[in-house]
């Protein structure tokens, strides 16, 4: 069985790094599975950068004037892709062309477009779309929130700034229809309960299988280390309580929930309690808004340091406001960090409220200090972070994984003879 996953990169991103793990879990099974992907960032043998100067040089072009296309037009243009217009071709790759299963993970930024996917199901092979947001069934957006627009028609859609520009997001919803969801041989994997039922009621894909596949985590390297040892590598301080927080776009990323997170900080009155934050630094007056001194330790720079920070804190709080999935949430768990987040999106499926971490009422700050409390009090009930870390490894672990993979690859097989 030969097997392609077509992703924009295999390091940048959390749908980059989801997939870059499956395609790892899957070699790592005898598999012969390969990665093709616009922007390479890791030194793996089995991905493969699409090459020609002539070819980085037009994803650019349409990367930049389709930015400036978006801002013009659009009021979250960050959060939105079209996916129109003629970039890359290719469906000429041998890799492809020798392909049993190609994979399709996110691959918005420029790398493909729906001319292009219609190109590679073309090809008459089993394309599985891994979904890793909402990107896939609407007319654009990557989350559309309190919008039920996707389940029909994507008409008259409320992130167009411009009246003029009013059916582009329709007319792009309509050519997913002729593009994507008219072809017999697509298959849909959706990483949580949520997003399979987001998918199951979609008005592309309710008539297609969509299976419900959580993302992977190799629990010998995400696990429990000496906390004193990974607070000394940060420069940490040993005898305080460190609330982890992180997301792209720090504090200015509305939708990572940092004002939620905020005014629960301003709930606490623990005098012994500190922040550290990763990903973007905080501005000066996000960091003076919170009465606790704050770290910043930036972007990390490989899995090694990542686990050592999970481990030198005592609470990972996820206050998003959107979330397909939430790959932090089970890298914390696996190493034995208590995770505080909202109940929304994927998460519920990896927090079991008081069994494997604490799931806030949504949008609710009073509920997220009060979960913030809790882990707090509970971050030395041995028995709680071996019940959540057990968790992670029954349901999330390489091998669990990868079979749910191979039990939908014979349902296909099946259905393709």
């Amino acid at each position: 069985m030969k097997v392609v996953h077509i992703s924009t990169s295999d390091r940048s991103g959390g749908a980059a790094i989801a997939a870059f793990r499956l395609n790892e879990a899957m070699c790592a099974h005898q598999i012969d599975s390969k990665m093709l992907v616009y922007q390479k960032k890791s030194n793996n043998n089995n991905v493969i950068s699409v090459s020609g100067h002539f070819l980085k040089l037009r994803y650019l072009c349409h990367f930049y004037l389709s930015l400036v296309f978006k801002r013009l037009v659009l009021k979250a243009p960050f959060a939105f892709s079209f996916g129109l217009g003629k970039v890359l071709n290719i469906s000429r790759y041998d890799l492809l062309l020798e392909a049993d299963v190609i994979y399709i993970h996110f691959v918005n930024c420029g790398f493909l477009n729906l001319n292009e996917i219609d190109t590679i199901l073309s090809l008459g092979k089993p394309v599985i779309f891994f979904m890793h947001d909402m990107w896939l069934l609407t007319g654009g957006c990557h989350h559309s929130f309190e919008c039920t627009k996707y389940v029909s028609h994507c008409y008259d859609c409320p992130n167009i700034a411009q009246k003029q520009w009013k059916n582009i997001v329709a007319f792009n919803f309509k050519e997913k229809n002729k593009k994507i969801s008219f072809h017999p041989n697509v298959y849909i994997v959706a990483p949580s309960l949520w997003l399979t039922n987001c998918a199951q009621n979609s008005g592309l894909f309710k008539e297609k299988k969509v299976s419900c596949i959580p993302n992977l985590l190799n629990t010998n390297i995400f696990r429990p280390t000496d906390k004193q040892k990974a607070r000394e590598y940060y420069n940490l301080p040993l005898n305080k309580k460190l609330i982890l927080f992180g997301a792209d776009g720090g504090s200015k990323n509305r939708y990572k929930g940092w004002q939620y997170l905020k005014e629960a900080l301003l709930k606490i009155d623990d005098l012994d309690v500190e922040v550290v934050v990763f990903g973007n630094k905080l501005d000066n007056n996000a960091a003076e808004e919170i009465p606790f001194t704050t770290y910043s330790v930036g972007h990390i720079a490989n899995i090694e340091s990542l686990v050592l920070l999970y481990n030198a804190v005592d609470v990972f709080v996820t206050p998003s406001l959107a979330e397909a999935f939430g790959q932090t949430v089970f890298e914390s768990q696996a190493c034995g960090t208590l995770v505080v987040g909202f109940d929304v999106g994927g998460i519920p499926d990896l927090i079991k409220h008081l069994k494997t971490g604490y799931l806030a009422k949504y949008m609710d700050s009073t509920d997220l200090a009060l979960g913030i409390k809790w882990a707090l009090a509970n971050k030395e009930d041995i028995s709680l972070t071996n019940r959540m870390r057990k968790y992670v490894i029954d349901h999330f672990s390489y091998e669990v994984v990868v079979q749910k993979h191979l039990n939908m690859w014979q349902s296909i097989s099946c259905y393709h003879k």
